[in-house]
């Protein structure tokens, strides 16, 4: 188990990190101004007072394979140009969210038991998105000002409480 990550102006890969143990950090991994961010097989299990994990203006950003529980999730903001989020699973987790893009390609997302929605896609060019809930109050996905939204795989479903949000101007 590891402290907070803050990484500036670099190429950043960060693979197998397990966040489990008690802390008192903002955020797991913070990272800023990056060229290319690639975060792979984590386990996040604490919920922070900022996003467990917090991207922001990184030109490429992939975050694949990580395991949310605990109300931990994942921020990429403020102008990511392209974001690939492939293969998370948020059990009991929180939100995977993707604010101001260019591109994002989120494929194999799944939550269960997940408190609140699993994705949220706002202000952003272009989205192909394959998302999952199951049972919890859990809303798979939540759209607003996405121009071009696409979906691929299983695209986009839910079971027990779970319903589907559109807010945008979408068009599939």
């Amino acid at each position: 188990t590891v402290g907070e990550v803050l990484l500036n102006n670099a190429d950043v890969e960060i693979y197998g990190l397990d966040f489990s143990a008690a802390h008192a950090l903002d955020s797991l991994i913070a990272l800023a101004d990056c060229t290319e961010v690639k975060v792979s097989g984590c386990r996040l299990a604490i919920n922070t007072a900022a996003p467990s994990v917090d991207i922001r203006r990184c030109g490429k950003v992939t975050v694949e394979h990580c395991r949310l529980t605990s109300s931990a999730d994942i921020s990429i903001t403020d102008g990511c140009r392209n974001v690939v989020v492939s293969g998370c699973v948020s059990a009991g987790g929180g939100v995977v969210e993707v604010i101001d893009f260019v591109k994002a390609d989120i494929q194999k997302l799944s939550a269960s038991s997940a408190p609140s929605r699993a994705l949220s896609l706002i202000r952003g060019i272009t989205a192909n998105v394959e998302a999952a809930c199951s049972s919890g109050l859990a809303t798979p996905v939540y759209f607003e000002d996405v121009a071009n939204l696409s979906t691929s795989g299983n695209a986009i479903t839910g079971t027990t409480n779970t319903a589907a949000s559109d807010k945008t101007t979408a068009r599939a």
